[in-house]
This record gives structure tokens, sequence and C-alpha cells, in this order.
């Protein structure tokens, strides 16, 4: 008998678990590169330079626990809400191009800047994301959050002469 003004009996709901997943390994990156610079005239330089990385156990997180397309959408533990594992199966790849240069104008005056091809994807963006799809992260593989394609920098500076006192 539910008496009136007295709180209804609480539905038990599922709860939301967080774990870490027991093979979660520490994430790292294998970079490469290449650079050519070369003097033009006496006041300029010139460098090219190529870098490729590959990153692998990339942490996400992963709800194990989500109803599954596969088997009706039922939950794999049907009694259990979300399980939230944070894992580190994720991988990215990197390449670019930098080309950087400085010139000397006079003693006065000197300018440099660079200018970056980036290209960078992967299939997670970090231990906060969640992928579109719990049963296969890869599907996700694609620019990546970090992918910023051009950078351009320029700057110059005057060069005060120095006072001895």
């Amino acid at each position: 008998m539910i008496l009136a003004g007295w709180p209804t009996p609480a539905v038990r709901r599922p709860t939301t678990l967080y774990e870490v997943n027991s093979h979660l390994r520490t994430p790292y990156t294998m970079q490469t590169g290449l650079s050519v610079e070369r003097q033009l005239g006496k006041s300029a330089n010139l460098a090219v330079t190529y870098l490729n990385a590959r990153g692998i156990h990339a942490f996400f997180t992963n709800n194990i626990n989500a109803p599954d397309p596969a088997n009706n959408g039922l939950r794999p533990r049907p009694n259990q809400g979300n399980i939230f594992q944070y894992q580190s199966d994720g991988i990215f790849r990197q390449n670019q191009l930098v080309v950087n240069s400085s010139i000397r104008m006079g003693t006065k005056l000197s300018a440099f800047g660079y200018y970056t091809l980036n290209y960078a994807n992967g299939d997670t963006g970090g231990s906060g994301y969640f992928p579109s799809n719990p049963y296969d992260p890869a599907e996700d593989y694609g620019r990546a959050s970090f992918d910023v394609r051009h950078r351009v920098f320029i700057a110059a500076r005057r060069v005060c002469p120095t006072h001895s006192g």
C-alpha cells in the first residue's frame, strides 16, 4: 500500500561503471624525419623537413556493454547498465612537410618564418573519446582532431645595438 505524500518505492536503475581494461598499455609515438638545409647567399638560409609519426596504444573510453545490433539490440550483460572501459587500442598516423627560412637584412633587421603542411589521421581523440561504434572503434579512423592542415608564421625583428657602460 502506498500512502499519499510518501515517496514511491525506488525503481532499480542500472548503474554506470567505469573500469580499466586489463590489457591497458602506455601509448607511444614513433617518429622519423629527414631535413635538408641550404645557405642562400651570405644572409639567408632555407630548410625543408619531412616528418612521419605513427602512434599506437592511444587511449579512448569504450562502452563494452552497449546494446549489440548483432544480438537484437541486447546488452552482453543484460542486468547491468553501461560499462565504460578505458582502452589503449587507438592509432594515429601523421605526415608533415615543414619549410622554414631566415634572412638578415643588413646589421639591424632580420626576418624568419615557417610553413607547415600537415596530414594526420587517427581513430581516437583521447581518453575521453567514445567511439561511434563500440563494437568496431576502427570505423572512426579519419582526420585527427589535432590535424591543422596549413600553418604559417612570419616575423621580423630589429636588432638594437648594445650599449656599453
